[in-house]
């Protein structure tokens, strides 16, 4: 197994990625919202070929999960459908099967190898 052990304290983010590697991960206090996509919709996220690994690590979309917005229906409201940037076209079907947790204190999460995730940490209380 090549993982590793990943430590965070308070609010943080980890841009949307994906690891070669098997993870687990564990929140202790608060808790941690991920955005999942599976490794059959690598197309859609624009992987960033790297000199060292040129299948990509990471994304090329501007905002990672959040590149595309939510459109206002006439009357303000949130009208389901969502915009994309043009040339990020393609992220906005990969969006709507994403999937999206929430992992609570004492929970663990397993993230398969080549699975694509954003996640956002928010801190226990005591922060």
């Amino acid at each position: 197994w090549c993982g590793g052990l990943w430590l965070g304290a308070g609010a943080a983010r980890s841009p949307l990625h994906r690891d070669f590697s098997e993870n687990v991960h564990g929140v202790i206090e608060g808790a941690k919202h991920f955005v999942l996509f599976a490794p059959n919709e690598s197309a859609a996220l624009y992987p960033k070929p790297e000199r060292a690994n040129l299948l990509g690590h990471t994304t090329r979309l501007p905002r990672g999960a959040r590149t595309c917005s939510t459109r206002e229906a006439d009357d303000g409201s949130a009208s389901g459908e969502t915009a994309c940037p043009r040339d990020f076209a393609r992220f906005g079907g990969a969006l709507e099967r994403a999937t999206v947790c929430r992992v609570e204190e004492g929970e663990l999460l397993y993230v398969p190898s080549g699975w694509w995730h954003e996640v956002f940490s928010e801190g226990g209380s005591g922060e």
